[in-house]
């Protein structure tokens, strides 16, 4: 971990590493997401399928529809257990974009105050040799 007497680059990079992982968590599990909703689309036609079966009387269809209706509420919750999950490196990659915009912030202060110095000594070398 990044102490408070580090260089400021190796702040800077220590938080841009972790604003990278971060990043690649959300990502994993926001395709994970994708690829469970594309997988409830699916069973949500066949759900609509097997109501329409029994809805018209096929031997077998109920069983059709409690299968795919458990099918989909298993789906369901392994989709609200990621979407939970990714409010882990989310926080992650809120705190860590902060903590990035206020190095940098105090990185410009520095510089600024450095070139008012600069500017300041200039201006009392001037006066002096006049």
């Amino acid at each position: 971990m990044a102490t408070a007497t580090a260089a400021p680059e190796e702040l800077t990079a220590t938080i841009d590493q972790r604003i990278i992982a971060a990043t690649a968590k959300v990502r994993n599990i926001e395709q994970r997401i994708a690829e469970a909703a594309e997988e409830l689309a699916g069973l949500r036609t066949e759900y609509s399928g097997a109501c329409t079966r029994l809805a018209g009387g096929a031997n077998g269809a109920g069983d059709d529809v409690e299968r795919y209706r458990a099918k989909m509420l298993k789906v369901e919750a392994k989709i609200s257990g990621l979407r939970q999950l990714l409010a882990i490196p989310k926080g992650e990659l809120d705190r860590f974009t902060r903590e990035r915009a206020e190095l940098a912030a105090r990185e410009e202060e520095a510089r600024q105050a450095e070139a008012i110095a600069e500017e300041t000594e200039f201006i009392a070398n001037k006066i002096e040799a006049d």
